[in-house]
């Protein structure tokens, strides 16, 4: 089984070599400096996916009279969640299609690494919007494939990088969110603010390598698992990945 839609890989129990990746990226760090600004005005922070970075949010601004709420389809992640936690800091298990909240009721919203993997992300902007007050934020980050970089790279890894990529599409997911979250979030009934871009440098190729080879493994593709495998190897290895960051009112 590769990746799925509702379960969105990150709306579920993946593989430990998943969790592991996403622990140690700085994705969720960068993110929350984008948003630290808006952080320390805001007074309640809705937090979908991802839990982990949890923590990066509240350090970058977050004081205790901030009220930080963490969801996640998976329970596991929120156990990780919890053994970083804070005073401010509470849980809820439900999936970005239905929050378990009432209308209206976050100064900000935001969501790191999810919404690449949703079958129908307008509608979880629709969620978005709903669970936010009048004048709330909600910031979106995902990564867009279309900018991703590879070095050294050969026909055969570029054949498994496009496997993996129809792999997700074919699932529900969207490699190519990035670019597209501006127009989700103004479909969704939000007023985009700002875009930003930024890449993300693997320190370990093998990391990455690891978690797209077991991927496609379980799709049955084992040639383009070792190809990666392989390739992670090589003495010097990059694998660089764009990151897009969305920031949108609730007017």
């Amino acid at each position: 089984m590769g990746l799925t839609a509702e379960v969105d890989s990150h709306e579920g129990d993946v593989v430990p070599a998943h969790n592991r990746r996403r622990q140690r990226r700085t994705g969720g760090i960068e993110q929350a400096k984008i948003y630290s600004a808006q952080i320390v005005s805001k007074r309640t922070i809705c937090c979908i996916g991802i839990l982990p970075v949890h923590r990066e949010v509240v350090s970058s601004g977050a004081t205790a009279q901030i009220q930080v709420t963490g969801v996640d389809f998976g329970e596991s992640q929120i156990a990780v969640a919890k053994a970083r936690s804070s005073p401010n800091l509470t849980f809820r298990v439900g999936s970005v299609y239905e929050l378990p909240f009432e209308d209206s009721t976050f100064d900000l919203v935001f969501s790191h690494a999810l919404f690449e993997h949703l079958a129908d992300p307008i509608r979880g902007v629709a969620e978005i919007r709903r669970i936010l007050r009048p004048g709330g934020l909600a910031g979106l980050c995902s990564p867009d494939w279309g900018g991703f970089i590879l070095s050294p790279t050969d026909d055969q890894v570029e054949t498994a990088i496009a496997r993996y990529r129809m792999l997700q599409e074919k699932n529900g997911g969207q490699t190519c969110a990035g670019r597209q979250l501006g127009s989700w979030l103004t479909a969704g009934g939000l007023a985009p603010q700002k875009i930003h871009g930024r890449y993300e440098c693997y320190p370990d190729s093998r990391l990455i390598a690891e978690y797209l080879a077991l991927q496609l493994e379980r799709a049955g593709d084992i040639e383009s698992g070792r190809v990666l495998r392989n390739w992670a190897t090589l003495a010097c290895t990059m694998f660089a990945q764009a990151w897009v960051s969305a920031i949108a009112v609730k007017a």
